[in-house]
């Protein structure tokens, strides 16, 4: 059994909308190729798993509801972590 995956496009509730049979191994919508290119996603996919890590996150938190304008050792109170660690992850 073949099964087909067809993306298509958002449609009214209750609009059905019918696949063209293809042979196996064809593709539904030939010639589609990412808007951005393979390196460069690759590089925004590196940076969001930087972001991947929760005293990252509050550290981000911090600098934007002040300004990016924050000390090292201001962060340290209000992260469960001590000023090296914290000094890791801004380096990062």
């Amino acid at each position: 059994m073949y099964l087909r995956v067809c993306p298509v496009a958002k449609r009214p509730a209750g609009v059905v909308v019918e696949v063209p049979d293809r042979t196996r191994g064809t593709r539904c919508t030939p010639g589609r190729r990412p808007r951005v290119d393979l390196d460069a996603l690759e590089r925004v996919s590196a940076d969001f798993e930087l972001l991947g890590h929760p005293v990252r996150l509050a550290i981000l938190d911090i600098l934007v509801r002040r300004g990016g304008e924050v000390c090292v050792c201001d962060l340290e109170g209000p992260l469960p972590v001590k000023q090296p660690t914290v000094s890791h992850h801004l380096r990062l």
